[in-house]
C-alpha cells in the first residue's frame, strides 16, 4: 500500500473517514431520539426524551465529539465529503421497507402464525389494504412536494452544509 511511515494511506483514510460517519450517524439518530421536542408516537419502543437542558448538554458533547474527528481528518488530509443522500430519499426507502412489513399482516402470511376464520382473514385484508394505501400516499406526496421544490431547497441545503462545514473546519483549525 503506497504511504508514507509518517501519515496514513488512502486506505487507512477511507477507513477513518468511513468509521467517523458511521459513528456520527448513530450518534445522529440517537440524539434524535433524546429530543425533548420530538413527537411522539404510541407505538415507539423508546420513552420521551431528555429535558432541554440535559438534551443540550448532550448535543454539545455530540458537537465536540464530531469536531475531533473533523480535525483528526483535516489532520491526516482527508477532505470532508459533500452530502450524497436525501432525507427524501430515505424516507421513500423507508416506505418501501414499511409496505413489504405491512404485507406480511395479510391472511396468506398471517395463516403460517395458525388457523383464521374467513372473518378474520378478510379483516386482515381489509387492515393490510387501508395501511398499504396511506403507505401509497405518503409516497405520493413526497414526490409531488419534491418535484415543486426540489431546486430550490437542494440549492438551500447545499448553501447551508457548505457554510455550517465552512465554520466548524475555520474553528477546528482555529483549535
Amino acid at each position: 500500500m503506497p504511504g508514507s511511515a509518517d501519515g496514513l494511506n488512502e486506505n487507512q483514510k477511507r477507513y477513518l473517514l468511513n468509521t467517523f460517519r458511521h459513528v456520527d450517524g448513530m450518534l445522529t439518530a440517537a440524539l434524535e431520539l433524546l429530543r425533548p421536542d420530538r413527537p411522539l408516537s404510541p407505538l415507539q419502543a423508546q420513552q420521551a426524551g431528555l429535558s432541554l437542558l440535559a438534551w443540550k448538554r448532550v448535543a454539545g458533547q455530540v458537537l465536540g465529539l464530531r469536531e475531533e474527528m473533523v480535525k483528526s481528518l483535516a489532520r491526516h488530509g482527508v477532505a470532508l465529503p459533500t452530502p450524497e443522500t436525501s432525507p427524501a430519499w430515505r424516507f421513500v426507502t423507508a416506505v418501501l421497507s414499511a409496505k413489504d412489513e405491512v404485507e406480511e399482516i395479510g391472511s396468506r402470511s398471517m395463516r403460517g402464525y395458525g388457523e383464521l376464520s374467513d372473518a378474520k382473514a378478510r379483516e386482515l385484508e381489509t387492515l393490510r389494504a387501508k395501511l398499504m394505501d396511506w403507505l401509497d400516499r405518503m409516497a405520493r406526496e413526497l414526490n409531488r412536494v419534491e418535484r415543486q421544490d426540489v431546486g430550490e431547497r437542494s440549492r438551500e441545503a447545499l448553501e447551508g452544509q457548505r457554510a455550517e462545514t465552512g465554520g466548524l473546519r475555520a474553528h477546528c483549525e482555529r483549535g
